[in-house]
């Protein structure tokens, strides 16, 4: 088991920051201290930097953590319960952070059996709704600590370091709210310094100054004094009248445009951040280069470990006839390995309630590894006319969805929906979006962002109407593996899906046409309608082997066919239009 380690949580879009804290923490222990990295969507350009990087950083996949992580802050509670076993005393360090000291006396404090770090404000008074915690906590008021930089020993605070990770789930900010307790507190800070108190652990609390160490929201200015041929910083807050530990960009982070304004006010704020960035050109190897994905139009399928079928069959069809300009990749959530070349593995939920999240993370990692205009995203169940796509991204439209659900408020993700690069940017910067219903999620983040949605007849939700040669529809949805290969043959082989009869049905439940194909496929009825027909006993019993639904027989009748519950009437039928007419009557 190790001594001492650092630990950081990151994710593809604070990597700007990852690389100058790696880099700090090199200039003040060299690779005396390991470094584990608990990451998520990395890309491969950035994981090869990592790899190389002379901390020789460990790297741990979320999902090797003790429950499932739906954003960074539910993983970065677990931390500390993964390095139980591992290593005594860890120290989880944010992302957004750089060293400007060396921190061993941290770790002497942690083995001493103090919690260590800074305040982060003046304290908490727990109100009424923390008793859900316990009822001991109402009433009290602790010191706050900052999660930030906190540094504990994990073996002999087991028990806080367990009950964080356990809590991960059920913190009111997580999805759901953390259903069913709720746990109140902002975000793993919150629960971390409520789970503490109910343990009675701020007695070991060492509280580090609040300006030189914790650095959140604070107005000081520092001041680079020193700065030596080997990388270290010697940096002065000049309002405290300290040393500079640490510098934290807790608001608009450093490497954005905002953060960069925000922090030009504070002294040498920004120039620490940098400092420590550039080094990477120096200290570590030139990260790999990748060969990058470039299409006009980037077709993102999203799929499952268990529908290996249906991945089949859009190979086999629709994605074999791709133009240029236009590449598709398949995407799943965290299973077993995939030997699927074309299929992108997201550590997330493969679970429908997961889907939101799933989508966020493939547009993050299309924007990382693709060159595209456009990003179409459909399912695996959804047929598409790749060259009449192609015709659908022109230039000035920014967000397209099917005309079926428009009215509803939102394009719907099984008929496909068209995004342009600029629409992908904001689904992938935006905060984890709840689960469920990932296509509304989505629509309501554009029209807020200011994107206009374009409502399509070419796409189609259903596949009641689904692409032929002789109209204009791009997608057909609910296509099961076999009626897309029966789409696909009549796209390419037009006489297989003749029609051989046409019914009007009627059932308790639905009613609607029904259509008999000469492949030997029907499509009608309701809720995903298709299956497999056949004559029995000459052309007296048709018999309907429904995919969803339990196969049926329907005997012969003078109007059509019947089995007591499902009616089929001929259509265009003179019987059948006597009968419509008396009905009318």
């Amino acid at each position: 088991m190790l001594d001492r380690c650092f630990a950081v949580v990151c994710d593809a879009g604070y990597f700007p920051g990852l690389r100058a804290l790696l880099n700090s923490v090199w200039t003040y222990h060299g690779d005396a201290i390991p470094v584990f990295l608990y990451q998520r969507g990395l890309n491969e350009s950035q994981l090869a930097e990592v790899r190389g990087h002379p901390l020789g950083v460990r790297l741990v996949g979320l999902e090797e953590l003790p429950f499932p992580s739906p954003g960074m802050w539910e993983a970065k509670q677990q931390v500390f319960a993964h390095g139980l076993g591992r290593v005594r005393c860890v120290y989880l360090l944010d992302a957004d952070l750089v060293l400007t000291s060396d921190v061993t006396d941290v770790f002497e404090l942690a083995e001493a059996g103090q919690i260590v770090s800074s305040a982060d404000g003046g304290g908490i008074t727990y109100d009424a709704s923390y008793a859900v915690y316990g009822p001991r906590l109402p009433g009290t008021r602790h010191p706050y600590l900052n999660s930030g930089a906190l540094c504990l020993d994990v073996v002999r605070h087991w028990d806080l370091a367990g009950l964080w990770a356990f809590a991960s789930k059920y913190g009111e900010y997580s999805p759901e709210a953390g259903a069913p307790l709720g746990l109140p507190g902002h975000g793993d800070q919150g629960t971390f310094n409520a789970i503490a108190a109910l343990l009675d652990k701020p007695a070991c609390y060492h509280v580090l100054p609040m300006g030189s160490w914790c650095d959140s929201a604070s107005q000081a200015v520092v001041r680079i004094r020193r700065a030596p041929g080997s990388g270290a910083l010697e940096v002065w807050n000049e309002t405290d009248q300290a040393r500079q530990r640490l510098v934290h960009s807790t608001g608009p982070k450093w490497w954005t445009e905002e953060g960069r304004a925000h922090l030009e006010r504070f002294g040498d704020k920004l120039r620490c951040f940098e400092h420590f960035a550039n080094l990477a050109c120096a200290r570590c190897p030139a990260p790999a280069p990748v060969r990058k994905l470039k299409a006009k139009v980037l077709i993102g399928i999203c799929s499952c470990h268990a529908y290996a079928n249906r991945r089949a069959a859009v190979r086999e069809t629709w994605l074999a006839r791709l133009p240029a300009g236009l590449a598709a990749r398949f995407f799943v959530g965290a299973g077993p390995r995939l030997t699927e070349e074309d299929v992108v593995a997201l550590p997330l939920d493969d679970n429908y309630e997961g889907l939101p999240r799933k989508v966020q993370a493939f547009c993050q990692h299309a924007l990382a590894e693709a060159e595209f205009d456009y990003l179409f995203k459909c399912d695996d169940d959804t047929y598409v006319v790749p060259e009449r796509l192609a015709q659908l991204a022109r230039r000035g439209l920014e967000f397209v969805g099917t005309q079926d659900t428009f009215a509803e408020g939102f394009a719907s993700g099984g008929a496909g929906y068209l995004l342009s690069r600029a629409a992908v940017e904001v689904v992938a910067a935006a905060p984890a979006p709840d689960l469920h219903h990932e296509d509304v999620r989505l629509t309501q983040l554009l029209v807020r962002a200011g994107f206009k949605l374009t409502p399509s007849p070419r796409l189609r939700w259903d596949h009641r109407e689904f692409p032929q040669s002789d109209n204009d529809l791009i997608t057909a949805h609910w296509c099961s593996p076999e009626l897309m290969r029966a789409i696909h043959r009549g796209l390419t082989q037009r006489e297989s899906l003749a029609v051989v009869k046409v019914f009007h049905a009627r059932h308790a439940a639905w009613e609607g046409p029904l259509r008999l194909l000469r492949n030997g496929l029907f499509v009608g009825g309701a809720d995903r309608p298709d299956g497999l027909w056949e004559w029995a006993e000459g052309v007296e019993t048709l018999v309907l082997n429904w995919f969803h639904w339990p196969a049926e027989r329907l005997r012969k009748t003078p109007f059509g066919y019947d089995n007591g519950v499902l009616r089929l009437e001929l259509r265009n039928s003179g019987r059948s239009r006597q009968r419509s007419k008396q009905n009318q009557v």
